[in-house]
């Protein structure tokens, strides 16, 4: 399971989905000033770099909390 903060922007948004396959099941919750969006993946990793990997690139998305 991978958790997320990230600004409340469809271009965050879609970065962050491309970096996951189709099965990958993703829920968000919008922050209660409206400005953030907190992401949850759950997605099935064969090992622990493709899990490494997933968050090297998400850290690439400008303001991205990853927790």
């Amino acid at each position: 399971m991978f958790k997320f903060i990230i600004a409340d922007s469809n271009r965050d948004y879609a970065l962050l989905r491309s970096l996951f396959g189709d099965e990958a099941r993703i829920f968000t919750r919008h922050s209660s000033g409206g400005k953030y969006i907190s992401v949850t993946v759950k997605e099935m990793m064969l090992s622990p770099s493709e899990i490494v990997e997933r968050y090297r690139k998400a850290s690439l998305i400008e303001g991205i909390i990853a927790l």
